[in-house]
């Protein structure tokens, strides 16, 4: 009986590890394509920033190409994960963005002006911060294209 009850323990364990890590989908690379369509393609690039002020960190910068030959809106809403937990899930106001891209043009994110509709935050490099808060995942919902 011991036994039936520490084999069922482990199978629920290891049951419910599974399950967690499937919720949080595919680990951020070094690059990826976050959207595309025909007339808007949205990517991002890591890299490190190093401030003049503050800690060392990691980032996404994000690109985003207007494609077509008309100037476009954009809206929308960051999803970022952070050590598996949405942090932007229920701010709705505080994470979306807005953007006006001219007709065949490039916007692209950088670390001098760490504009948070151009950049996200993925974790700290600099060796004095002891904190381990990571991006896990990323993701855009509720995106609207005006043309």
């Amino acid at each position: 009986m011991k036994h039936t009850l520490l084999i069922s323990f482990i199978l629920m364990s290891v049951i419910g590890i599974a399950q967690k890590n499937n919720t949080l989908g595919p680990s951020i690379g070094d690059s990826g394509l976050l959207y595309e369509d025909s007339s808007i393609s949205i990517s991002y690039n890591k890299a490190n920033c190093y401030p003049k002020i503050g800690f060392d960190q990691e980032v996404l910068i994000l690109t985003f190409q207007n494609v077509s030959d008309q100037d476009i809106k954009l809206s929308w809403h960051s999803i970022l994960y952070y050590n598996g937990v949405c942090k932007s899930c229920d701010y709705p106001d505080e994470y979306t963005f807005q953007l006006e891209l001219v007709a065949n043009t490039i916007q692209t994110g950088n670390c001098d002006d760490f504009d948070q509709r151009l950049v996200v935050f993925s974790k700290f490099i600099d060796t004095g911060y002891k904190g381990k808060a990571q991006l896990t995942n990323i993701g855009i919902e509720n995106l609207k294209i005006e043309q």
